[in-house]
Parts: structure tokens; sequence; C-alpha cells
């Protein structure tokens, strides 16, 4: 089974916004864990039905049935994989506030999904929220979108000239075959 470590970031209005989205978040989070370790003890009990099980579930775990909008269970799924990827959330969260923002990170299942836990955040009165997971980064996009914000050299630096590389790419024999005619 696969993992990743998946990362969410919401912003709130203010810090004051953010403490209190994160106190009442850890909560619930921490029950949506709870929730997670009891599904995987259960979804195999083949003599109750899965709406019976996912009734069950529901109903020891409260605040992820009032907070955490999870998928329907239907009769044929016996082993409750409706659920997959959408509890997922471990006792080892990462989860903290930081200024108007709420961080949130865990290591889970690889094909998860935090829309709906992304979907909590905006019910806490988050103004922006975003996910995603280290399997799914692209560190040059990531770069690429920081470039642009970055304003061009304005100081006064000394620029290498052309003719300055060509040359000591050719003394290192490292040059294309265009500098190699020169």
């Amino acid at each position: 089974m696969g993992e990743a470590t998946f990362y969410l970031l919401a912003e709130f209005k203010s810090e004051e916004d953010a403490e209190f989205a994160e106190d009442f978040a850890r909560i619930v989070l921490n029950e949506l864990s709870k929730f997670f370790d009891e599904w995987q003890k259960i979804r195999q009990k083949q003599t109750i039905s899965p709406i019976e099980r996912h009734k069950m579930l529901l109903k020891k775990f409260p605040l992820v049935a009032k907070y955490i909008k999870l998928p329907k269970p239907s009769e044929g799924d016996t082993s409750m994989n409706y659920l997959a990827g959408e509890c997922e959330i471990t006792n080892y969260m990462n989860l903290y506030s930081e200024g108007n923002l709420v961080k949130l990170s865990d290591c889970v299942w690889h094909l998860a999904s935090w829309d709906n836990i992304s979907e909590f955040f905006y019910r806490l009165g988050a103004r922006k929220v975003v996910w995603n997971s280290d399997e799914n980064l692209d560190f040059f996009e990531l770069l690429q979108e920081r470039i642009e914000n970055i304003p061009e050299v304005k100081k006064k630096i000394r620029y290498l000239s052309k003719e300055e590389i060509k040359r000591i790419l050719i003394a290192h024999k490292i040059g294309r075959k265009e500098s190699n005619h020169t």
C-alpha cells in the first residue's frame, strides 16, 4: 500500500479565526483518525451489512458524522471500499496555525482525497483552502510560479559574456559542437 504526505493550507480572515479553527479541527480530525481505525477493523465483518456498519461508525463518531462529508454505502460493497481515501487521517497528523493560516499535513494512503477535509475547513470559515500530496507535487512547477513573481535583477552585476563562456567551455572541451569551430 503506497503512502504519500498530504498538505493542506487554509487561509482565514484573521489570526484569531485561524486559531479557533485549529482548535476545533484538532478535535474533529482526531475523531476522524479513530473513525479510520475503526473502519479498518469492521470493514471485513461480512455478517453485518455495509449499511449497518456505516450506521455503527457514524453513531460511534458523531463529530465525523456531522462535520465530515462521507460517501453513502451501497449494499453490494461488502468490504466498505466506498470509504477508501475518504477518511484518511492519522493520529500522527501535524496541525497548527501560523498567523491567519492553518496548516495540516499527514502521511496517508497515496490515492486519498482531502476534498472533504478541505470542505470542512471552508465550513470553519476559511476564505481559501488548497491541498496536495508530495506524490503529485512538481517542484519545477512550484519554482515556475515563484520565478514569475521575482522581479528581474536590478542591481549592477558583472555579466559573463558569451565569448568568455565559449573560451572556458573550449578550454574544458565541453563546449557545444558549434563552439568547437571557433
